[in-house]
């Protein structure tokens, strides 16, 4: 039964860096989780196939990706509490799944898990790694993100090293031998201090979340690290381009609302390019690859979305399609695959409306049609449809 609730958690976590659960079920004494068909090595295996570790920026799209996976659980309550590299799997263009969040421990919420009686820990069925778990795990005590923290800095270090940063050693055991995290050759001081902070025994001392560690971390890349922690910080983002939309709000009087929305995107990321010049003397540097990697993130949850409609994957989690879209703006203000990637999430919002008024759901149809406005506030099509979904809801409210 505890097994049973922890699977349909994992069956809520829909993202493109988390393996898709379909199913659970059980044939005798044998139970078994259906999951999606995966091609690629786990991630154990990559890594002993490079013994000397790889390049940060090589390393980087792995930790990058591990990283999205896991704030995203955090996000729901869940902390995966096994979290190690034979638990990644790496796909191809060094693409990542987390898998086996199916044994994950959740944030306890509203005492769910007491009151049915049957509450769960990872550990009790096995699935606790010691050598990849904090000293919190070890000694049983209640979930915490910082958890998973700690188990992604061992990953981190062993991607760019190529050895566990403690020769194997479980968190308690190296705190008590009074191991310290090495700095390898070719690890930059802001590296060592970002994973020596994330593979903290005290939890305390531990990078707060996995967004923060993942900021430190990055933080050598200069443009580069700013630009991925407002992409995980995608909410942020979204209110100041957003901002930036309504302030040129007078270009929306145009024929195509698409091709509104699109060249005014542009202009917003141009104009922000040009006063960064103007109050720092230096021009952004445009980053293709980080670009590059952006663009297909936000086609990733574009994708997702397509066959799970899912706000949170569009506009508004801590990752989604917009803040990856918009980044990819920051970065390079001419993209305008970017720009057809917000465009897109527009289209996509006002469709599903369109779909939930038909349907009769008229209070979701003006919820919907209210995202898209956040992104696109004058488009017409959408100030209508708001205004029809409004209007259709009061009145089946007054029957």
């Amino acid at each position: 039964m505890a097994l049973q609730r922890e699977t349909r958690r994992a069956q809520t976590l829909a993202h493109p860096n988390v393996v898709t659960v379909h199913d659970f079920d059980r044939d005798g004494t044998l139970i078994y989780m259906t999951m999606e068909f995966l091609e690629g090595e786990p991630l154990d295996r990559f890594i002993h196939r490079h013994p000397q570790g790889l390049r940060f920026k090589d390393a980087w799209p792995i930790i990058e990706g591990c990283s999205r996976a896991l704030a995203y659980a955090h996000e729901q309550g869940v902390v995966h509490a096994d979290f190690k590299p034979g638990n990644v799997f790496v796909t191809g263009e060094r693409k990542v799944k987390v898998l086996d969040f199916g044994i994950a421990r959740a944030v306890t919420r509203h005492g769910d898990d007491a009151a049915a009686g049957t509450r769960f820990d990872a550990g009790s069925l096995g699935a606790l790694t010691p050598a990849y778990a904090s000293p919190e795990m070890l000694l049983n005590e209640k979930p915490d993100p910082r958890d998973d923290v700690y188990a992604l800095a061992c990953v981190a270090y062993e991607l760019l090293t190529g050895r566990h940063p403690f020769g194997g050693e479980t968190a308690v055991k190296a705190a008590h031998d009074g191991l310290t995290v090495k700095r390898t050759p070719g690890m930059g001081r802001r590296q060592h201090r970002a994973l020596a902070r994330g593979l903290a025994f005290r939890q305390a001392d531990r990078s707060a979340s996995v967004e923060a560690f993942l900021d430190e971390l990055a933080g050598p890349l200069g443009a580069r690290g700013r630009a991925l922690r407002q992409s995980l910080l995608s909410t942020v983002v979204t209110g100041v381009l957003v901002a930036g939309i309504a302030a040129g709000a007078w270009w929306y009087t145009r024929a195509d609302p698409d091709e509104q929305l699109k060249q005014q995107l542009i202009e917003d990321a141009t104009a922000q390019a040009e006063e960064t010049l103007r109050q720092t003397g230096e021009a952004p540097e445009i980053d293709p690859e980080l670009r590059d990697i952006l663009l297909e993130q936000g086609r990733d949850y574009l994708e997702l979305s397509s066959s799970k409609f899912d706000p949170v994957l569009l506009s508004e989690g801590v990752s989604s399609a917009y803040g990856a879209f918009t980044n990819a703006l920051k970065i390079d203000p001419t993209s305008t695959a970017a720009a057809d990637g917000v465009v897109e999430i527009v289209r996509r919002y006002e469709m599903e409306a369109r779909r939930a008024l038909e349907g009769g759901d008229a209070a979701r149809a003006a919820e919907l049609a209210g995202y898209a406005l956040k992104i696109q506030p004058t488009r017409e099509s959408l100030l209508a449809l708001r205004k029809q979904a409004q209007e259709s809801a009061g009145s089946s409210a007054t029957q």
